[in-house]
């Protein structure tokens, strides 16, 4: 293929990414996923983004954890193909609208266990531990997601945080991973109430 040629489906990512970005920062790679073509992996390292056939867009943290919103019903067999073997749902029963995503998990051959969490004040230290003990040895194949990402960066920040990460790296890598609103209640659980100067999110 020509270098001066793209498909027109690599186009899509630059939607996600300025949806996804803060102002000012840098750009992460990304890739998309045409429906029906093999999984290409886009970069492995931090900040990654990936966009999924059905559009929604994960970030790989540091760790390795692909973390965002739940993916659409086509997107399981694509995260197979890309290496996840385990996912992680923050989402509550009354959240899922009738949609079944362990049974669509399944089907694709991935292992689907949730931790659920309504909303900033369904965190806790407790869900953060499970989460701790859920990723440990497993970061690499792991998707972690919520509606939108904030909560699933909350956890993950919380549970960072209980592993041993200085706190204020543990917010940032939740900040990466998509935490916003909730960032308060996490900063509340780990003894650190104020924001920056700046301000949360």
């Amino acid at each position: 293929m020509s270098r001066h040629r793209r498909p027109p489906w690599l186009i899509l990512p630059v939607l996600g990414i300025a949806l996804a970005g803060c102002a000012g920062a840098p750009v992460p790679p990304s890739v998309a996923l045409p429906p029906g073509q093999p999984v290409t992996a886009p970069g492995q390292g931090e900040g990654a983004l990936l966009t999924l056939p059905s559009g929604v867009v994960l970030m790989r943290t540091p760790d390795g954890v692909w973390v965002g919103a739940q993916p659409a019903a086509e997107d399981w067999p694509a995260l197979a193909a890309l290496g996840v073997r385990r996912v992680i749902s923050l989402r509550t029963e009354a959240e899922l609208g009738g949609r079944d995503p362990a049974t669509e998990a399944a089907a694709a051959g991935l292992e689907h266990q949730q931790i659920p969490v309504q909303g900033a004040e369904g965190l806790d230290l407790d869900k953060a531990d499970r989460l701790r003990e859920a990723l440990r040895g497993n970061e690499q194949q792991t998707l972690l997601y919520c509606a939108s990402g904030n909560r699933a960066g909350a956890l993950l920040a919380l549970a960072l945080a209980r592993d041993g990460q200085p706190v204020e790296e543990a917010i940032a890598a939740g900040r990466q991973a998509g935490m916003r609103s909730t960032e308060p209640r996490v900063r509340e659980l780990l003894g650190v109430p104020d924001c920056p100067e700046t301000g949360c999110p």
